[in-house]
């Protein structure tokens, strides 16, 4: 769902969310989605957002969402397009979810708390710990993978995945 600014003071915000890139969604985005839900006995909603912390996504919002929507079927998976957006999101969220992995994730944490200035994110925040199977996963290593078609790739996403980031990569050389 995209929020448009004509509706955004009509807006009934999520109440629990999972603010990620997600570009594009993986294995660990989802057992981080999944693992939330079971902890606090809720749907915890996917915002997938232009991060401006990070570097230039490969797949726009649009494709993300459509990547997204092949593990969770459409259910509960919102666009954040800007920085106001993505703090609107978590303002106005009571929980709010993020994956860890090791220290860096949590400094990364902190990072976003002051770039989107939410003082009060670590009162709602749920930290989910990454099981070892899928602490190697992240979105930049799954899309170095698939430039070199690794045999690991099905620990990393499923298989129609994996054919849209090599459509995409092959799109890229085309037209370069």
């Amino acid at each position: 769902m995209k929020i448009r600014k004509e509706n955004i003071e009509n807006f009934n915000y999520p109440k629990n969310v999972y603010v990620a890139s997600v570009d594009p969604m993986h294995f660990s985005h989802l057992n981080t989605k999944r693992t939330a839900e079971e902890i606090i006995g809720e749907t915890v909603n996917l915002i997938i957002c232009q991060n401006e912390l990070k570097e230039e996504c490969l797949f726009s919002l649009e494709e993300r969402r459509e990547i997204a929507k092949l593990y969770l079927n459409n259910e509960h998976i919102f666009l954040a397009r800007n920085r106001e957006e993505i703090k609107k999101f978590l303002l106005k969220a009571k929980k709010v979810v993020r994956g860890i992995r090791n220290n860096k994730d949590i400094e990364y944490t902190k990072k976003l708390a002051k770039h989107y200035d939410v003082e009060n994110l670590w009162t709602k925040l749920i930290l989910i710990p990454v099981p070892d199977e899928y602490k190697k996963i992240s979105s930049s290593r799954l899309k170095n993978l698939a430039k070199r078609e690794s045999s690991d790739l099905e620990f990393y996403a499923p298989k129609k995945v994996l054919d849209i980031i090599k459509d995409k990569f092959l799109s890229i050389l085309i037209t370069k």
